[in-house]
Order: C-alpha cells, then structure tokens, then sequence
C-alpha cells in the first residue's frame, strides 16, 4: 500500500484529489481516500454511550467511533493500492502540496513535499528543486510523478518507528524523497501479527518487538520448543 497526503489551500483539495484518484483508476489502481474533516461528527447525531454508530445512507454507509483512531489504526481498514490522506500534514508520507502563492507554499514546504499543485501551478514550472503540476492540464504527469515517487507506507505512519534504521519514520520518509535512502533501508520487519474476530490490529516496530521478545521467553521454557512460526489461539469469553 501506498500512502501519501494532499495538503495545503482547502478550497482545491478535493478537485485535486478528485483528478488524481480517477487517472489512478484508469491505469488499473484501487485508490482509497482519509478526509481530515475535525468538526464532521457535528453533522450527525451523537450517541454517547455508543462505541460505534453507523449512517446508513441511500448511497453510502458513514461508521463512527467514539474515539479519535490514530492513523496507524485508521490504516489497518486499507487495502487498497494506493490511499490518500487529505490535509494530513503530520504524517510520515509523500506530500503534494496544493498552493495559490509562494507565501503558501513557505507556510507548508518541508523536505517531504515532491510536487506542488493548485493555482500556483500556472505560474511556473519548479520551485527550487520541486516539480509545479497544473493537475488541470496535465493530470497523466502528477500520476506519473506519484508513481515515480510515493513509496510502500513506513511501518509508522505517526512519525516515530522503531528506530532500527537510526531515524525516525518521518525521517526515514524525507531521507527517501531526497535521494539519501532507499524503502529498502527501513529495517523493521513484521515479526508478530496480531487478530482479533478476523480483523488484524495493526502495532508498530516497537510493540512487535516486545511481544516477540515476552512470548518467546515463555514459550522457550516448554519442552518442544523450537524457533520458527509460532501461532497462538487465545479465546476470550464475555
């Protein structure tokens, strides 16, 4: 799965993210899509003893927690190829960013923005070392582009990692765009997974690491203990 948010001037996202998910689909890509949207719970009706309500609408079904999910979790509901996050600025991905002026590309630039769109896009070409794309004009290139330079998602899209590589996920995520690393660096490996009535719960490096570590202790004290994979069915009754 590939992972990489849209962020920057509001009023163009969506359009945006509209011409980029259709050519994804064009060229044989499933695309999911995380709206950022803080104040969305407002437009339903709370249910405060609910830990999950749900819309059903005539043509779409709305499902909500009663907790904010971290991103990590968020994305264990992902399959699809490739997922885009819209005005998630935090986030250790790929970010294009979609601006009307140069004060707002200063306002948002950092070292994990590849390509720059919006308003701006008619204006130039490049600033500095990013590549400008009118999505408008030229869609089929800014999908080249994603393509080109959105990697696998990082093991912890919340920013810290495992610290296996030395860095951090954020780090690890600008290191990739600039050219200093490579997706093949990231180290953490996918040693523990974890169900749960047939969902996965999604742990970052450092959670699998412990769980590792706790069980193979146990497990190392039974006779017929051998390395190798383990599985373990845990029922728990109400």
């Amino acid at each position: 799965m590939k992972v990489f948010s849209v962020v920057g001037l509001a009023k163009y996202r969506n359009r945006l993210i509209n011409k980029i998910a259709k050519e994804l689909k064009v060229r044989g890509y499933t695309v999911g899509v995380l709206k950022n949207e803080n104040n969305f719970i407002n437009n339903y009706e709370k249910i405060d003893d609910a830990d999950i309500v749900a819309f059903l609408g005539r043509e779409s079904t709305a499902i909500c927690f009663s907790r904010k999910l971290s991103l990590n979790e968020i994305m264990s509901f992902y399959k699809q190829d490739f997922v885009i996050l819209e005005d998630v600025s935090d986030a250790a991905v790929p970010k294009l960013l979609c601006a009307e002026s140069e004060e707002e590309i200063e306002k948002v630039l950092d070292g994990t923005v590849f390509a720059i769109s919006g308003a701006f896009s008619i204006k130039m070409k490049r600033y500095g070392d990013v590549p400008v794309i009118n999505a408008e004009a030229n869609a089929r290139e800014l999908v080249d582009l994603i393509e080109e330079r959105v990697f696998e998602k990082l093991p912890d899209l919340e920013g810290k990692g495992c610290g296996s590589c030395g860095k951090s996920c954020g780090m690890m995520a600008e290191d990739i765009l600039k050219k200093r690393a490579s997706r093949e660096d990231c180290r953490a490996k996918n040693s523990v997974n974890v169900w749960i009535n047939g969902r996965e719960v999604p742990m970052v490096p450092f959670v699998q690491k412990t769980f590792e570590a706790i069980i193979t202790a146990f497990l190392s004290q039974l006779k017929g203990f051998e390395k190798g994979d383990i599985k373990i069915v845990i029922t728990v009754k109400e």
